[in-house]
């Protein structure tokens, strides 16, 4: 492109567009199963994850365009057609939830221990 159009591109008065970020675009799923709620009754939940899975889901962000939030309805869809994958699912996090919640005890006897030892 020659210099003098790129120039009027950059310094054109364009309207300012006026973004309505309270309507959120959903995907329905195109298998059989009807989702349970409606795109307009999502519901915001805090989710606290590793950072190994917060990278992963990085990735899966930036290479497949997929979000968390997508990716986790994903998971409840397929686990939902799929019982065998949702019975290997809830294994798995009950094991995360048993390594965490021993990972906190520990933390918590530990600092109870420095907190009387000191007294």
């Amino acid at each position: 492109m020659s210099e003098p159009i790129m120039q009027k591109i950059a310094i054109s008065n364009r309207p300012k567009v006026n973004r309505d970020s309270s309507v959120k675009a959903a995907i329905v799923p195109t298998t059989t199963t009807t989702p349970t709620t409606s795109p307009n009754e999502l519901e915001k939940k805090t989710v606290r994850i590793s950072s190994e899975a917060i990278a992963y889901y990085a990735q899966l962000k930036n290479t497949n365009k997929v979000t968390l939030d997508g990716m986790l309805e994903a998971i409840a869809i397929y686990s939902k057609q799929h019982p065998e994958v949702e019975q290997e699912l809830i294994a798995i996090g009950k094991q995360v939830l048993k390594t965490r919640q021993e990972s906190a005890n520990t933390a918590r006897a530990t600092t109870m221990y420095e907190k009387y030892r000191q007294a």
